[in-house]
């Protein structure tokens, strides 16, 4: 289906909510590793939860949670391959809830289990 462009530009209400989206996405690359709520989020930027998820699935091009579970797995797979701490604390230290959904997710986004990663970039 095609999509319908506007002959509008962007007006202040635009980019009033693109910069609140911005302010969102640092929050979260900067809070990625511990817990930062959706709800945070929102009232932080001044939006309903509705409204922030889908203003930023928008601008952002994916939802807040998978944003975050991409955040959180790319700083997993950079400590795996640096290969100083434990898997276990590396999932831990990177928000998700227990090595299994390290491994799970990582598997999914990879193809390997994060110790078959660390033996292949480590080596």
């Amino acid at each position: 289906m095609p999509t319908i462009k506007s002959r509008r530009g962007p007006t202040k209400g635009d980019q009033r909510e693109q910069a609140l989206l911005d302010a969102a996405r640092a929050l979260f690359k900067e809070k990625s590793i511990s817990k930062v709520t959706i709800d945070e989020l929102a009232g932080i930027a001044g939006f309903s939860q509705r409204h922030f998820i889908r203003a930023f699935q928008r601008s952002v091009g994916q939802t807040p949670l998978r944003y975050v579970r991409t955040l959180r797995l790319e700083e997993a797979t950079r400590r795996i391959a640096q290969g100083e701490s434990s898997i276990t604390s590396i999932a831990i230290e990177c928000g998700f809830s227990h090595v299994q959904h390290l491994s799970n997710s990582f598997r999914q986004a990879t193809g390997m289990s994060p110790s078959q990663y660390r033996r292949h970039h480590c080596a």
